[in-house]
């Protein structure tokens, strides 16, 4: 049950690999594994949460307000689920498994009317890649994973590097209680209609502390994404250190 959820996507989303270059089967494998097994840990945990805000959503004889909140967590939830389900699939196109037939190695071919398809939609659309943010911090990659709604790219760069002196000062304070340590995370915030932050979360240790994890949430809430219409679900792979 631990990793169905996500052993069942990467079956169902073999078929999206795209083969530039023919890969040793074994290495594309362990690559696979360790990226399910990541994910799982993360999915599970917040499976658990989604359940609780499910039960408090319905509970008889609860105050208005705090139903909405519990209905707004499962909202917010269910995007970070499904934010881990796209790195997945992200995952699963990088490092595609051949498969031996007879003894011959099979690359599996892209679908080109299922990548048209997959454009037009445009449930993952990529932001920047590699942009240094201030010292010591990159966004390795940032994308748009969900929602209907969008913002200028140029707005979503801006509001990043808007924080970006307070993430350096997060990895700061982070130095002077631990030995230095250089590590990637995932964040994931979600702007509304306006460009406001409602929600953010930190996932992938990185080998940081929980006061490091909550100040980067912290700094991302405090965003405003100009030019922001609808709802949106935003990634970004982030690298503190060298």
């Amino acid at each position: 049950m631990r990793t169905a959820f996500l052993l069942g996507l990467a079956l169902s989303l073999s078929s999206l690999a795209t083969i530039a270059h023919a890969q040793d089967p074994a290495a594309s494998a362990r690559t696979v594994a360790q990226c399910l097994r990541e994910h799982d840990e993360q999915v599970q945990r917040l499976m658990r949460l989604l359940e609780q805000a499910e039960t408090r959503a319905h509970e008889p004889g609860i105050a208005d307000d705090v139903r909405r909140d519990a209905a707004a967590s499962v909202t917010a939830l269910v995007d970070r689920i499904r934010a881990h389900a796209q790195q997945v699939r992200h995952c699963i196109e990088r490092n595609p498994i051949p498969v031996h037939v007879d003894g011959t190695v099979t690359e599996t071919t892209a679908d080109p009317a299922h990548d048209s398809l997959a454009a037009d939609r445009g449930t993952v659309h990529q932001i920047e890649s590699g942009t240094q943010l201030a010292p010591s911090v990159r966004a390795v990659r940032g994308e748009r994973v969900d929602g209907s709604g969008q913002a200028p790219d140029e707005n979503v760069r801006a509001a990043m590097r808007g924080i970006g002196s307070r993430l350096a000062a997060c990895y700061g304070q982070y130095l002077d209680r631990a030995a230095h340590r250089a590590g990637e995370v995932t964040l994931t915030f979600t702007a509304s209609d306006g460009g406001r932050v409602g929600s953010a979360q930190l996932e992938g240790a990185g080998g940081f502390d929980t006061t490091m994890r909550q100040c980067v949430e912290r700094a991302a809430v405090e965003m405003v994404v100009r030019g922001q219409r609808g709802r949106a679900v935003y990634s970004y792979v982030v690298r503190f250190g060298d």
